[in-house]
């Protein structure tokens, strides 16, 4: 999991240098584009496709539209850049952790998790081989995804209803499955999240015996321990 974060981190860096470096091979262009607007020279009568033609001339048609986006950015988006690699790297992470994924039991210290919730809907999706894609927005657990990440998660779909072409906001189920792969990690790691049977992400309620056990077996239990304090009785204790 720490590789695919990684790896997201260093492609998304390449990226924007790329989308820089390509940015600003245009940049002179586009100032003589603007140009065109104060152009003295050109006849006030000259129709709009003679304008095309000349702007057309200064850079190719298929470089404006990357060019618009390029200056009309004021900050570059890192994090997108780091989404589309787990979408494109979607693959991997379906072959190497969603098998690990679905054999591990999870256990939280939060009553009804929201995360957890995420867990079991993804579970049950795999295990009745459901496409993510094909799931409605509302039929996904939700409450778990960050404000700030909901963003990435969303997307435009074109979808056609009733014979007309329209457009509908979904979720990206690579995204989806992948942010609840990282959020487990974190949660993991910051022993908010447990795993059955695992010696480094057990709950500290794992190594303790249950209360029949205890009753049953308390005074050869402390005896084990050599603790001599906890086998005065309470009145020795207080003196």
């Amino acid at each position: 999991m720490s590789q695919f974060l990684a790896n997201a981190k260093q492609i998304a860096k390449e990226k924007v240098y790329e989308y820089t470096l390509e940015g600003n091979k245009y940049v002179k262009e586009a100032g003589r584009l603007i140009e065109l607007y104060i152009n003295d020279n050109i006849p006030k009568d000259t129709t709009f496709e003679d304008i095309q033609e000349i702007a057309f001339s200064i850079l190719e048609k298929d470089k404006i539209p990357f060019l618009s986006k390029f200056i009309s950015k004021t900050k570059i988006n890192v994090a997108e850049y780091e989404w589309n690699h787990y979408v494109a790297e979607s693959s991997k992470f379906k072959k190497n952790i969603r098998p690990l994924f679905l054999n591990l039991e999870f256990k939280s210290q939060i009553e009804e998790d929201p995360l957890l919730e995420a867990v079991t809907f993804l579970k049950d999706s795999f295990h009745k081989n459901k496409d993510l894609s094909q799931i409605k927005k509302e039929n996904f657990p939700q409450e778990f995804i960050p404000k700030k990440i909901k963003r990435y998660i969303f997307e435009s779909r074109d979808v056609k209803r009733k014979g007309k072409q329209r457009k509908i906001k979904a979720i990206n189920g690579d995204k989806y499955e992948f942010l609840v792969y990282s959020l487990l990690k974190n949660r993991l790691d910051a022993g908010e999240i447990f795993i059955k049977n695992s010696l480094n992400f057990k709950s500290f309620e794992d190594d303790l015996v249950d209360n029949e056990y205890w009753e049953k077996n308390k005074e050869e239990l402390i005896k084990d321990l050599d603790i001599p304090f906890l086998q005065m009785s309470i009145d020795e204790q207080q003196r």
